[in-house]
């Protein structure tokens, strides 16, 4: 199975390095797309990653750039 400190180590690089809409929708997408293809719940994912719910939420949603947004 894959780390997901390490996906979480590369989101949150992605996310630092890029500020814009475009990006924010496909990191977006991808997050959602890895989530449920390690049949992950976002309550899941936000535990795993040491986030909270909302964040997870909010950042499959595209309308959140960093934890300290």
């Amino acid at each position: 199975m894959y780390p997901f400190y390490l996906f979480w180590v590369h989101i949150q690089i992605v996310i630092l390095q890029v500020n814009n809409m475009v990006a924010k929708t496909i990191i977006a997408q991808y997050v959602k797309e890895m989530r449920k293809k390690y049949k992950l719940t976002q309550v899941d994912l936000s535990e795993k990653a040491g986030v909270g719910l909302r964040f997870v939420r909010e950042l499959e949603q595209g309308t959140k750039g960093s934890p300290s947004d």
